[in-house]
């Protein structure tokens, strides 16, 4: 009992000598701990498992052994979050041979497919939907990966995440869409593709921001374009009877304002 007590005592920081053991690569000593009963479930205090940090430091050997003897498949968070950012298609299909679980959340609420769309990583991305992962799986406050990937400015992604049936006018918890996303962050191309797509010109926050307000808050001027020659209303307001030229205004943003100025916004807005 006592061999066995020594494989699965944890320090403060939650490190186990397995884990250690696959932290550096040291490949007999990880197959031994594992003969003798060391429990590649037990974490650390921020989550890691043996299995995670053997995959997130390339350890393919480690990586390899371990997933041999998970039977059990427990050992998999957040492992197959870090193969999603790093876009390895090869750890990502290993860890879904035995748990076919492609939507399996962190400790945040999100899906690896997340993670993919936040680093753009098409291939793992194309793999998971492959394997089931639900391409509106919602997070924590309502955040899509479509959401991610256009606050990121990912063209592809957002392509592949549409061609698989994102739902474009999707909404987080203050009513942010897609849209919303891209253009507060002023990704022009993604802005654009999601218009030829589709998306809700008019969608409106939880205070009443539209897409054009975001993109004229930051200065975005080829989003504001963008927004405008597909018929956004110039004078649209908010539930505080703001316009885009208000905020512009606010901002100190000649550029926008003056665009606006030429499409005719009123200059004589009152909120």
């Amino acid at each position: 009992m006592i061999e066995g007590v020594f494989f699965v005592v944890c320090p403060q920081n939650g490190f186990t000598p397995l884990y250690m053991a696959a932290q550096e690569n040291h490949i007999d000593v990880v197959k031994y701990l594992l003969e003798n009963g060391a429990n590649q479930s037990t974490a650390t205090e921020d989550g890691f498992t043996p299995l995670a940090v053997a995959l997130q430091q390339g350890h393919n050997q480690a990586v390899a052994i371990l997933l041999e003897n998970d039977t059990k498949g427990k050992v998999r968070l957040p492992a197959l979050h870090i193969a999603a950012r790093k876009d390895d298609t090869k750890s990502a299909a290993l860890l879904l041979q035995n748990d076919h679980n492609a939507d399996v959340q962190s400790k945040s609420g999100f899906t690896p497919l997340h993670i993919a769309a936040h680093y753009g990583n098409v291939n793992v991305a194309t793999l998971l939907l492959n394997r089931g992962a639900a391409v509106d799986f919602t997070a924590r406050n309502g955040i899509t990966p479509l959401h991610v990937a256009s606050k990121r400015g990912n063209t592809n992604m957002v392509k592949l995440l549409l061609d698989r049936g994102g739902q474009i006018d999707a909404k987080t918890r203050d009513g942010l869409t897609p849209l919303h996303c891209a253009a507060r962050s002023g990704h022009d191309q993604v802005v654009e593709l999601l218009l030829e797509r589709g998306a809700p010109l008019l969608a409106r926050t939880k205070n009443g921001l539209s897409p054009l307000h975001m993109a004229a808050q930051g200065d975005h001027v080829e989003c504001v374009k963008h927004l405008l020659q597909h018929k956004a209303p110039v004078d649209d307001v908010t539930l505080d009877y703001l316009t885009a030229l208000h905020v512009a205004a606010h901002c100190g943003h000649y550029r926008v304002t003056k665009l606006l100025l030429d499409k005719r916004a009123n200059p004589n807005a009152r909120a």
